[in-house]
């Protein structure tokens, strides 16, 4: 994959190569699990929309914990037909594409989810303004994330910024996120931090 290439076509490149990543490593879904108990206890209403849902780590869990009206985005075809294998009877409402430019009318979801994607965006500003067009009024956008210490944080942003070569674009702490969101119509309601993650409820404006 050229260093050229924009980020979110080498996400995509990554994520279609390595598709069966995330089912298959125990350490990562173990991490990741604490995210989706945490945004489940939080309750996020329906309609809602995973984006980024991958093969569908929380989408599932969604759908075990008896919400009906979730969809799920993503750009690889690959995870998304995985996630489809899921649902050999009847599969949840399944799109492809990238974030900053939806495929839904406007205001047609409650919530949506961003659970480790922020840092694969090229332009946050232009995935959050999108967002905000397919949220309904006073939505909430659930967002998890990493977090690093300052100076990890910095080496690592200034090493992705040469060599971005698997998708990950910039890591960001929560105030930084919250500025950004505050320039597209959302405004923060919780923030929850947990050493090296956090996670951001926004509503839309």
């Amino acid at each position: 994959m050229s260093l050229l290439a924009s980020s979110r076509d080498t996400s995509r490149w990554t994520f279609e190569k390595g598709a069966g990543f995330y089912d298959r490593s125990r350490i990562v879904n173990h991490f990741l699990s604490e995210w989706d108990n945490r945004i489940l206890a939080l309750k996020p209403a329906t309609p809602l929309l995973d984006l980024g849902c991958a093969t569908g780590r929380t989408l599932v869990k969604f759908i075990e914990n008896g919400y009906t009206d979730v969809c799920g985005f993503d750009l690889s075809l690959n995870c998304l037909k995985i996630l489809r294998g899921k649902f050999p009877d009847e599969s949840p409402s399944l799109a492809r594409g990238f974030i900053e430019n939806l495929p839904y009318r406007n205001e047609s979801f409650s919530s949506a989810l961003l659970s480790g994607v922020l840092h694969h965006l090229e332009d946050p500003k232009e995935a959050f303004r999108e967002i905000a067009r397919v949220l309904k009024s006073s939505g909430k956008l659930f967002i998890a994330e990493p977090q690093f210490p300052i100076g990890i944080r910095q080496f690592i942003n200034m090493i992705l910024d040469i060599y971005p070569v698997t998708g990950d674009r910039r890591f960001y702490t929560p105030e930084i996120v919250t500025k950004i969101a505050s320039l597209c119509g959302f405004r923060q309601i919780i923030s929850l931090n947990k050493g090296i993650s956090y996670i951001l409820v926004l509503e839309r404006c």
